[in-house]
């Protein structure tokens, strides 16, 4: 999975193609994706889009990454060293949380472990521990997506949190502030056709221009 997000964050670059057919007309025609923005990178992983961002010049940089274990990675990722040789002069904030609907009461979410009944590391689903739940799963904070949006204002904000971002837009999140929008569907947590229309109608109703990419499927 690592090697496929690489491949596309670096080579294939959706974000950068995707968005040229978007903004073609608007005001962000010729505005760079990341270049003196504020970027939330939600669900960072390993941070190759926080890393992008950094290249790209972005103003202030949030990696927001629920798994422990991942965010220790993550952290490495974007260390000083890293950032040197990007020679990324902005900010950089990483936070270990997983990210909730305005509806989530919970201050903790369960994050299922990477380590299968047997205790052996499930190495043919590396860093997708919040989809394999059971009892050994681990308690993580959760942060609401208000309190994001508010305390780091992001101008643009990506989103792969493992499901949750239907909740969040069924919660009635406006995303104050956020200008353009980068977001996962999960069709492994969601799989009805019907939930997608319905989730990308409501993101009508928020932006101006919506469109989708549509990806394999990543073992």
């Amino acid at each position: 999975g690592d090697m496929y997000i690489l491949k596309k964050m670096f080579v294939q670059r959706p974000y950068v193609l995707l968005r040229r057919k978007l903004v073609a007309g608007t005001r962000h025609a010729g505005q760079d994706l990341f270049q003196g923005r504020r970027v939330a990178d939600l669900g960072s992983s390993l941070g190759c889009f926080a890393l992008a961002s950094m290249a790209g010049g972005a103003a202030a940089v949030l990696a927001v990454e629920p798994d422990p274990e991942t965010s220790c990675l993550l952290r490495a990722n974007l260390n000083r060293q890293n950032r040197s040789r990007l020679e990324y002069e902005g900010t950089v904030e990483l936070r270990q949380a997983a990210v909730v609907s305005d509806s989530e009461r919970s201050t903790t979410v369960s994050l299922g472990s990477n380590l299968e009944r047997t205790g052996v590391y499930a190495s043919s689903r590396p860093n997708r521990n919040s989809m394999l739940h059971g009892a050994d799963s681990q308690q993580v904070k959760a942060v609401r997506i208000s309190r994001i949006l508010r305390e780091f204002r992001p101008e643009v904000l990506k989103m792969d949190i493992e499901g949750c971002e239907k909740s969040i837009v069924e919660a009635g999140s406006r995303f104050p502030g956020v200008q353009e929008l980068l977001c996962y569907w999960h069709f492994d947590h969601h799989p009805m056709l019907r939930d997608f229309k319905a989730f990308l109608d409501a993101l009508r109703g928020i932006f101006s221009k919506v469109d989708y990419e549509s990806t394999p499927a990543v073992p």
